[in-house]
């Protein structure tokens, strides 16, 4: 495993244990759930972890980070900034040489009610 790869299971560790403490749902997605089911391990140079979330569970998980206020994360959106270009937010380890790359990205919106 890269150090890099080391610093995003980090970062889905500590999102990990905010969404259990406050019951918040989130499932890996894209490339993450592949690797994760067919390996058991990234098979790349993975520098992102891809995540999706109820809108209703990352606005709480947001406020969570933002009161627990860490010295070295970065959280990234819409709502903390106006030229933050994605619909999607962002989960940095600030002391990481890849700090935009190495990051949990939560995809936003997912509406689990909403029927296909």
């Amino acid at each position: 495993m890269t150090e890099t790869q080391k610093v995003l299971c980090n970062l889905l560790d500590e999102i990990d244990e905010i969404c259990k403490k406050n019951e918040l749902d989130y499932f890996l997605s894209y490339e993450t759930a592949l690797h994760a089911y067919r390996s058991h391990q990234f098979e790349n140079p993975t520098t992102s972890i891809t995540i999706l979330m109820p809108l209703k569970d990352i606005l709480k998980l947001r406020e969570v980070i933002i009161k627990e206020n860490r010295p070295d994360r970065e959280l990234d959106s819409i709502y903390d900034n106006d030229f933050y270009p994605n619909l999607t937010f962002r989960y940095c380890d600030k002391n990481s040489l890849y700090l935009f790359s190495s990051s949990i990205k939560a995809v936003v919106p997912y509406d689990a009610s909403r029927k296909l």
